[in-house]
């Protein structure tokens, strides 16, 4: 039985918002956001050497399969072209565009010690330290993740390479539990064994598969459960990575190492159980399509585009040699096939193959030394064409599909390209920009706020309430007349606290209209309580000015608990 890994890719694409309202001021707002979304356009020729000479006119764009006009065009060959003019305030309200994203790159480097072995990790970590060394004049920003379960921020973000370095030369000191799938397959094949035994000893049945299959289908539905259950875990520490990684404004590279796995847990399996008993080979086949993370990994990709993020698996295993079972304990007929170790490798490699291909990034695979292939990555790094649209409507939250090719076809080139993105209304944006406030202390503050925190009060058994004090310059506010002709502003403030394990509150947000007597005043300062249960937290604080469009983020660190009397 042939088994064929389809390597699937998802593509999507956008829309923009007018509302009118008059609030508690009297003043009338009505705010045109021309959002942007940046399309990212790795171009290769046949030998995989960038091709940088490229112009805007070169490329079609086309959202959801329709041809959108390119707004913003970037390319590290060249300059930029001409940013549209931010609208000036009318009579019947206030427009603006909002700002093309940076062209900044944040490198994150993703250690997924919950898939790598310890020797895997070995072998790559000298190798990645190396490409990370090599990068010390690229200025670009780092940020170093590992997952074991639960995922942890070991750095900061930041341009300093040596911190970076020093905290990779520190990751072998890490448990690795990638062991535990190559334990678990080992008792698959024992198991298997054990079955076979007892029925070829058994004076009731002669034919091992006639009378033990069930027996092996269930062990191998035991395995793909269990793998799937690990694979689960690891897509939540990957989408909580994400979602974080949605609210940093720049085009972002993750470099995930890990050891690989399944796209369908336990396929290869089935085909050992297909070997050892060629009889039932119909009936293992129909539980081929029962254990499929295909479409888990299309929506990670999915969420990976939403937040303009790249993928640059490393498979870590290398060159793989044959299947993990010990062929010191078969006889020939139980000992795995060279086609079920094959399988396996595929199997394994499916899954970055998808993120990478979706994403418009690269796998990196078969590879023992990888340093010459992650220093190929540079080349996407630091040649690329930036597509920026404008795109019409009412967000609707939804992925869209993306395409882009070239309007004359060029023998040898090849467009790599984010295939889809998530139309993110506002609100949504504001939550992702704090939550990569709260998850990365990644504070920006155009509006000069300040945030502090009030004493801590216990309201119910594991309940508190937590004030935070905001204080914004009137003068950095936006005021435009009002319907009386007096001048007034408008601005919001939202926070959310981030648990230390991982957890997120909702969103609380507040409105708030200056005018009058209150617009003389130097500052205004309001409070917002939060309701936490018991521990520790960052809160991320926010504060918009809904006619300036301008946004502050800032993190705090609080405590959740019951304070001691003083004596």
């Amino acid at each position: 039985m042939r088994v064929f890994c389809c390597l699937l890719l998802l593509v999507a694409a956008v829309a923009s918002v007018g509302a009118q309202e008059k609030n508690s001021t009297g003043l009338f707002t009505q705010t045109v956001e021309v959002r942007v979304v940046n399309v990212d356009v790795y171009a290769t020729d046949k030998k995989g050497n960038p091709v940088t000479d490229l112009t805007e006119e070169d490329f079609l764009l086309l959202a959801d399969g329709r041809e959108v006009d390119i707004a913003y065009f970037y390319t590290t060959q060249g300059a930029a072209s001409p940013e549209p003019r931010e609208a000036s305030p009318t009579a019947a309200g206030y427009s603006t565009i909002e700002p093309a994203p940076t062209e900044d790159l944040l490198v994150v480097l993703y250690i997924d010690n919950y898939w790598l072995t310890p020797f895997d990790r070995k072998r790559v970590m000298g190798d990645l330290e190396q490409f990370v060394e090599a990068q010390k004049a690229s200025n670009f920003r780092f940020l170093v993740v590992t997952h074991n379960p639960g995922l942890q921020i070991e750095t900061s973000v930041t341009r300093d390479v040596q911190q970076v370095l020093d905290v990779l030369a520190a990751v072998p000191d890490q448990p690795a539990k990638g062991l535990h799938q190559r334990r678990a397959k080992t008792l698959f094949y024992d198991e298997v064994r054990s079955i076979w035994d007892l029925y070829l000893d058994s004076r009731a049945c002669s034919d091992p598969c006639q009378c033990g299959h069930e027996q092996m289908v269930g062990a191998w539905q035991q395995n793909a459960l269990d793998t799937g259950r690990r694979i689960s875990i690891s897509h939540a520490g990957m989408t909580e990575l994400l979602d974080a990684l949605g609210g940093m404004p720049e085009r972002k590279a993750v470099v995930y190492v890990g050891s690989g796995y399944d796209q369908r847990p336990g396929l290869d399996l089935l085909q050992y159980l297909s070997d050892v008993c060629p009889a039932y080979e119909r009936e293992f086949a129909t539980y081929m399509q029962r254990y499929d993370e295909s479409m888990n990994l299309l929506d990670l990709s999915a969420s990976a585009n939403s937040s303009r993020v790249t993928f640059y698996p490393l498979d870590a295993g290398g060159l793989r040699a044959d299947s993990a079972a010990s062929v010191d304990l078969f006889d020939a007929r139980l000992r795995p096939s060279g086609l079920v170790s094959q399988i396996e490798r595929a199997n394994l490699q499916a899954s970055f193959q998808i993120l990478a291909s979706a994403t418009g990034g690269r796998a990196i695979l078969n590879a023992n030394r990888p340093f010459d292939d992650l220093i190929d990555l540079e080349d996407d790094f630091r040649h690329v064409y930036s597509l920026g649209f404008a795109p019409e409507g009412i967000p609707d939250d939804k992925t869209h599909r993306l395409k882009v090719e070239l309007r004359e076809k060029r023998r040898g080139v090849n467009l790599r390209f984010r295939q889809s993105f998530v139309d993110k209304p506002l609100d949504r944006r504001l939550i992702d920009r704090a939550v990569a406030a709260m998850t990365f202390s990644e504070e920006v503050n155009p509006l000069n706020i300040a945030a502090q925190l009030g004493d801590v009060k216990e309201v119910a058994a594991k309940a508190f309430e937590i004030p935070v004090h905001v204080a914004i310059a009137t003068e950095r506010l936006t005021f435009i007349p009002n319907d009386q002709g007096h001048s007034a502003a408008r601005f919001r403030v939202f926070l959310a606290a981030r648990s230390a394990e991982g957890g997120r509150t909702t969103l609380r947000e507040k409105f708030f209209d200056i005018t009058g007597a209150d617009a003389a005043e130097p500052v205004q300062r309001i409070t917002v309580t939060m309701h936490l249960e018991p521990g520790d937290y960052t809160i991320g604080v926010g504060v918009r000015d809904e006619i300036g469009t301008e946004t502050s983020y800032l993190a705090l660190e609080a405590s959740a608990e019951a304070v001691a009397p003083s004596t």
